[in-house]
């Protein structure tokens, strides 16, 4: 099993665009935690790629920062997450029964 020490390429690449549509929209942390209901410091740990955020908590960023951009709302490949080479099955891992996976 290893282990990172730091984010991933992906969350770092994801982070950095919430960044960058939170700033243009005009939001502080502080403001984005109030309107996501959520501190200052996760939407900071967000954007710096050390969480991962569920396709249903992405898009309830994304519909609170008046994303309306059809590339991000689909699947952009830096935003959403991306389908494994090999089935779940043949990596050993269970199908998750829960509804709108991992966003990366």
């Amino acid at each position: 099993m290893t282990h990172e020490s730091g984010p991933t390429i992906r969350l770092r690449r994801v982070g950095i665009e919430l960044r960058r549509i939170r700033e243009s929209a005009g939001l502080s942390v502080h403001e984005a935690g109030r309107l996501l209901n959520r501190s200052p410091s996760s939407i900071s740990k967000y954007e710096n790629g050390q969480v991962r955020l569920w396709n249903r908590e992405l898009d309830r960023i994304l519909d609170h920062y008046d994303v309306k951009d059809p590339a991000l709302r689909r699947g952009d490949p830096h935003v959403r997450a991306q389908p494994h080479s090999r089935p779940a099955a043949d990596r050993g891992v269970r199908p998750s029964r829960h509804h709108g996976g991992p966003a990366w």
